[in-house]
């Protein structure tokens, strides 16, 4: 995936990986309801996780996670190098917490929003109101 790619359309960014014990679940779910919502005009918005955990997250493992959401999801991953520069880009946060295979990835937990052609429109926050929320997205496909 590109810049190219998510010009294309209206961008939610969230960072995120598949073995998130609640905040990445729970905000994937209620974007997908919240695309529900948007009726016809959810297919202007993408929504794409950005793995920050590339230990355990191929792109197979992301497929997979993000076929239990309703929506246009799109998983992205890469090497420890390439995350952190798309991180830099996008002053996204994250680290590794613990050691051996229960390690959990602390992360930023707000979604990012693009207009259609990159530009940043704004955040959804998980403690706003869904109202709040869908009024965002609506603006962000011009609905």
């Amino acid at each position: 995936m590109t810049q190219q790619d998510l010009d294309q359309t209206a961008v939610a960014l969230f960072a995120g990986f598949t073995h998130c014990p609640d905040v990445c679940p729970t905000t994937l779910l209620r974007l997908s309801n919240l695309l529900e919502q948007l009726g016809g005009d959810a297919d202007k918005v993408r929504v794409v996780l950005v793995s920050v955990d590339p230990e355990r997250d191929t792109p197979q493992v992301l497929k997979s996670y993000l076929e239990a959401f309703e929506g246009d999801f799109t998983g992205m991953t890469g090497t420890p190098e390439q995350l952190k520069a798309f991180a830099k880009a996008y002053r996204l946060f994250y680290e590794k917490s613990g050691t051996g295979s229960d390690y959990t990835m602390n992360h930023t937990a707000g979604v990012f929003l693009f207009k259609k052609g990159g530009a940043f429109q704004g955040t959804l926050d998980q403690h706003e109101p869904d109202d709040t929320a869908l009024r965002k997205l609506k603006m962000l496909t011009g609905a």
